[in-house]
């Protein structure tokens, strides 16, 4: 692969990963199976609807099945709520030690059960962890303060994170968990991975205790992907067909493949995430003949490789085994190899482009069904419709279309 293509798969890859994360804030939102346990009787499965963070912590929306009427819960009305990827439960707030609760009471997504447990709360734009465990019958903030000091003519941050000294003291007869403390980052990830630690020194038979749990909020699903162009069509300048460079050239069936990468921020489970990848497609080829009765008097022949880096927004619907889904977005095609290049009429013949363009960008949409669990290997079949710039380097230039059936699936959970 040239350095010019490698730059190019480079940048489409990390431009998937941070439309993705700039969207995750609304990828937590969509209905799941899942459950609510009210204060006073059993558990109820159903539909819950879940929101972003914030919301997921004040409400929780359900529907006891398809085509009931949605029911409302506060955190006073239910000890929890959850799906099969994550779990709320409903919790008294500590006072806060520098500021007035707007809370009293909330919903805290259970990120670690055990000796330590960890919640966790997103509430407006904060980023809030508890832990009980450390002090009896009573949750303690892991707190993080910020102050803006003003000192003459200058003016500095200080931030005080006392969040470590609670740690430090929670977890200081786990050797294994305290060398982490002192330069612990305040994040999710950092501030399980110690609450882990700590549970499996308390509890060493628990095998799972020490290990961090699979990522709920992005996942990277990576699959082998094929494909079968079943629509192949090339347009050259004006398409009136009055000569070559003028011409609509109806094209082969073709196959691609590759690999495919489908990102999901926010929740496993979420309707949202985006695909990108890379794929070769192999002898895209375009032919006609001009006939005067039953003699052909011309013939043209174009045949190109590609390779393609799709970038492709989609959204799932439902939360059953199989969930349909739509997509739109576009591509970067980038010719390979010109296999065929050929015109010829009765008087003379030559080459029909005698050049290229490097490729082009196009504008698709498709839908298909994502087959499997949410936490488990999804298979994606699809369909998926696209034009843009084709291989012609004359002024008018040319347009490609395409139809293509597709598969993948991932070799990871």
């Amino acid at each position: 692969m040239s350095s010019s293509l490698h730059v190019l798969v480079k940048s489409l890859l990390v431009a998937g990963i941070v439309f993705g994360s700039v969207a995750s804030a609304w990828a937590q939102s969509g209905p799941q199976a899942g459950y609510v346990v009210p204060v006073a009787g059993d558990t109820i499965k159903g539909i819950i609807d879940l929101g972003r963070d914030q919301r997921n912590a004040q409400l929780c929306y359900f529907r006891p099945g398809k085509g009931a009427e949605e029911v409302i819960y506060n955190p006073r009305q239910l000890k929890a709520y959850g799906t099969s990827d994550i779990q709320f439960e409903s919790h008294s707030l500590p006072k806060a030690v520098a500021a007035e609760d707007t809370l009293s009471r909330a919903f805290l997504e259970n990120v670690v059960r055990g000796p330590l447990s960890l919640y966790y709360m997103h509430n407006g734009e904060q980023e809030r962890y508890f832990v009980a465990g450390y002090r009896p019958g009573e949750l303690t903030e892991l707190r993080i303060r910020t102050q803006q000091i003003n000192r003459g003519a200058q003016s500095f941050l200080a931030v005080e994170r006392g969040y470590r000294d609670t740690l430090a003291n929670a977890v200081k007869t786990c050797p294994k968990a305290s060398k982490q403390v002192p330069n612990l980052a305040f994040r999710m990830k950092d501030i399980e991975r110690v609450v882990r630690a700590y549970n499996s020194c308390a509890n060493p038979n628990d095998g799972a205790a020490g290990q961090l749990s699979a990522k709920r909020r992005s996942h990277l699903a990576v699959a082998p992907m094929v494909a079968v162009g079943v629509a192949n069509r090339l347009t050259m300048g004006n398409g009136k067909a009055n000569e070559p460079y003028n011409d609509t050239y109806q094209g082969n069936t073709y196959l691609a493949g590759g690999i495919s990468l489908l990102y999901v921020p926010g929740l496993r489970g979420s309707g949202f995430s985006v695909q990108t990848g890379l794929m070769y497609e192999r002898n895209r080829r375009f032919a006609k003949e001009y006939s005067y009765g039953s003699v052909t008097v011309a013939a043209s022949a174009l045949a190109v490789d590609y390779v393609q880096l799709p970038l492709f927004a989609r959204y799932s619907f439902g939360h059953g085994l199989v969930r349909p889904y739509a997509e739109a977005g576009g591509a970067l095609r980038v010719v390979t190899k010109l296999r065929e290049d050929s015109y010829g009429n009765i008087y003379s013949s030559g080459r029909l482009l005698g050049g290229h363009n490097w490729g082009g960008a196009s504008l698709g949409a498709g839908a298909g069904l994502s087959i499997g669990r949410s936490e488990g290997r999804q298979v994606q079949l699809g369909v998926r419709a696209e034009q843009g710039g084709g291989p012609s380097p004359y002024l008018a230039g040319s347009i490609l279309e395409s139809i293509t059936v597709h598969a993948s699936f991932p070799l990871n959970k």
